[in-house]
Parts: C-alpha cells; sequence; structure tokens
C-alpha cells in the first residue's frame, strides 16, 4: 500500500496520486488553530474539511491561536473551488451534499459576530454591553452555543479591538 511518508512537509499544497485519484492538502491555517488543512479528493469531489468547517454547532474561536480573518480567506478559498466539492466532511457534524450550506453556516457565524463586534467597537460600547444587546437568536438553540458563544465574541472583540485605539 501507498503510504505518505511522515517526512513529508509542505508549505501551502501538497498533491498526490493514488488509485487513480488525486489527493489535495492544503494548508488554511491558521484559522481555528495554527494547523489547519483540508483535504480535497478530487475526483469524487470529497472534502475533507477538518475544524475550518461546522455543521450544525457553534465553532470554537476562543484561543489564542484562533485567527478569524484567515479563516475568512480560507473559507472564500473553499466557496470558490472549481469545480465545487460534491460532498463536505465537516471537522464537526454530519457529512454534507448542499455544500453551499455547510460553508454558509460558519462563514455566516463567523461574519456576524465579527460585525457586532466592530460595530460595539466602532461606538465604543463595553464588551457586556456589547454581548448582552447582540442579538443571538439565529444561534442560540445550535450546540455549543452556551458553551462557546460568548467566548467566541470576547475573543472577536479583543482581536479587533487594536482597529480602533
Amino acid at each position: 500500500p501507498f503510504l505518505v511518508p511522515r517526512d513529508v512537509t509542505f508549505e501551502k499544497e501538497y498533491i498526490f496520486g493514488l488509485g487513480g485519484l488525486t489527493f489535495e492538502v492544503r494548508h488554511l491555517g491558521p484559522a481555528h488553530a495554527p494547523g489547519d488543512s483540508i483535504m480535497l479528493v478530487r475526483e469524487p469531489g470529497v472534502l475533507f474539511s477538518g475544524d475550518v468547517i461546522y455543521k450544525g454547532r457553534i465553532p470554537f474561536l476562543d484561543s489564542p491561536e484562533t485567527d478569524v480573518r484567515n479563516w475568512l480567506k480560507g473559507l472564500d478559498y473553499l466557496t470558490n473551488l472549481k469545480p465545487s466539492p460534491r460532498f463536505i466532511i465537516p471537522g464537526h457534524g454530519e457529512a454534507e451534499t448542499d455544500v453551499a450550506h455547510a460553508l454558509a453556516f460558519t462563514k455566516g457565524y463567523l461574519e456576524y459576530v465579527v460585525g457586532a463586534m466592530r460595530k460595539a467597537l466602532r461606538e465604543l460600547t463595553p464588551f457586556d454591553e456589547a454581548y448582552n444587546t447582540t442579538d443571538w437568536s439565529r444561534y442560540e438553540h445550535m450546540p455549543a452555543f452556551k458553551a462557546s458563544n460568548r467566548g467566541n465574541a470576547y475573543r472577536i472583540y479583543l482581536e479587533l479591538e487594536p482597529e480602533f485605539f
């Protein structure tokens, strides 16, 4: 059997063939974490997204290694893949055949939190007030909301703060 040797490293992309299939491994990090990489099996159109895409639950952003701006760039890259993958195997959640939907959820959540926190900073609103007055109804019913959302918002607030001062 063919194995990718453990000493193979790459900066941005590593492409190899196996059994008539093309495997494309691309580093999109730092996003959720510094090593975030995806793997696309080109011919059947299967994308293994790791923690770059979450399906049906709130992502975890409350880490000093999370880079939301870069994460959004990675999601833009995935959105513009041609041809678009037919299936996504996310880092969390079930496999998805509606690729646009899977991408839109994670991207939409990140953009929503960034927008809310950017607005608060622009208006010099303290974090607690900004968090408590933001309409979270679109996400509050989702798994991991209570465990992650406040920390996510605070992390983004702190990440954006230097832009305003």
